[in-house]
């Protein structure tokens, strides 16, 4: 997707959600939210490989509502890079699950 293409999405969906829309992409600041159990994980690892393959970006952070939930996505992590070694690369690593 072209960059152009990304900021009209973006803008879409923010105003599709009473908020406001961006002027650009320049800042790289992106928030995701879904509701439980709606595979997040396995989505945030996606997005989080495709950011890594296409623009470079190896610094995220994921904030889970309760330290429970800091291992299964661990073992997500350990899942995705056991299936997606090639994309995976070395980028995406378990975090602090304080």
């Amino acid at each position: 997707m072209l960059k152009a293409e990304t900021l009209e999405n973006l803008k879409a969906t923010q105003l599709r959600n009473s908020l406001p829309p961006p002027k650009s992409l320049d800042s790289g600041d992106f928030t995701v939210e879904m509701e439980t159990e709606t595979g997040k994980s396995c989505v945030y690892l996606s997005t989080i490989l495709e950011l890594n393959k296409r623009y470079g970006f190896t610094k995220l952070v994921t904030v889970m509502p309760s330290v429970v939930f800091g291992p299964q996505f661990s073992d997500h992590v350990s899942h995705s890079r056991h299936h997606q070694r090639r994309e995976v690369a070395g980028s995406v690593r378990g975090g602090d699950q304080r």
